[in-house]
């Protein structure tokens, strides 16, 4: 299944009208990692408490196709994010990948908004290991993976002169519904973790350029 959506994912770059490079803010719930962490950090000799919330920030790259009555695109990212306490550290890494289809408005003739539903795979790693001398070998590790539906709306805003290769802005927002309970492995698959929340993106729009005429 994920060397077919990374094919989909290659080929509609291939063919795309569009190409955009971003941010990604994922507000997912990190409550119970926080619980876990801070007990392990007491369990190995810290004393203090470690504060982890959202959001966990990344990189995306997505392709949007030829605009038509629909639209269909894909995309893919990579967030990373470190933590530490007194006798803790811990690094998160989260992979995720889809396919997405839209219904383009354009408002005006530089400005389309697009309301769309994305599917997908979502991808959660998490390594944990103690600071303290002589115990290096305490570490604990997760990882998480769940396939997910997205409905979201995407606003992109393209520039009504020649930029280069920048054709525009975008930013879209949308919010991760788990398709079941995620899969975990790992010496922390008891751990609770949901990957449900709302996803906030802003970037550029990469291709070639046109001059468009600015009407309102």
């Amino acid at each position: 299944m994920r060397k077919l959506v990374l094919t989909l994912i290659f080929s509609t770059a291939l063919a795309s009208a569009e190409i955009g490079i971003g941010l990604r803010a994922s507000l997912i719930s990190f409550n119970d990692l926080q619980r876990q962490l801070n007990q392990f950090n007491r369990e190995w000799g810290g004393n203090r408490n470690l504060q982890v919330g959202p959001p966990l920030w990344g990189l995306e790259l997505f392709a949007l196709g030829v605009p038509g009555p629909a639209r269909f695109g894909a995309g893919g990212g990579l967030a990373f994010r470190s933590l530490s306490c007194d006798s803790l550290r811990a690094e998160l890494a989260g992979l995720h990948a889809g396919l997405e289809t839209g219904y383009p408005l354009p408002l005006t003739s530089f400005l389309t908004v697009e309301p769309g539903l994305g599917i997908g795979i979502n991808s959660f790693f998490l390594i944990m290991h103690s600071l303290e001398p002589g115990m290096s070998n305490f570490n604990r590790w997760l990882f998480a993976w769940d396939f997910n539906l997205r409905p979201g709306i995407l606003a992109l805003l393209c520039f009504p002169f020649g930029a280069g290769g920048i054709q525009g802005l975008y930013v879209q927002g949308g919010y991760t519904l788990p398709l079941g309970i995620p899969q975990r492995y790992g010496s922390l698959s008891n751990l609770s973790l949901s990957l449900r929340g709302w996803m906030f993106e802003c970037g550029l729009l990469l291709g070639k350029t046109t001059p468009r005429p600015l009407r309102i």
